[in-house]
């Protein structure tokens, strides 16, 4: 494990790597940890243009969606495109 994972993925050097992916691509994609689970992937919050969101349909408490909603939107600034996508379970 990372000593420092938030750290890292807000550093400089990603952003500079993220900058070079998005010159090479149309869409880049970050597969992150869970917004509620540990706060690793807050860094990149501001740096998203878009963000999708998973939840598990009568599983995930109403309250963790408007948690993870305010999160998501009080990150960085700017306007960015969402989807939060349900899934249900066999």
């Amino acid at each position: 494990m990372l000593p420092n994972p938030s750290a890292l993925l807000g550093s400089l050097r990603m952003q500079a790597l993220i900058g070079e992916l998005e010159e090479m691509a149309d869409i880049v994609i970050v597969d992150s940890t869970p917004l509620l689970n540990v706060a690793d992937a807050y860094p990149l919050l501001d740096k998203a243009s878009g963000i999708v969101a998973l939840i598990r349909l009568d599983k995930t408490p109403r309250d963790a969606v408007r948690r993870m909603l305010r999160i998501i939107l009080g990150a960085g600034e700017g306007e960015r495109s969402g989807e939060l996508s349900a899934a249900a379970q066999r």
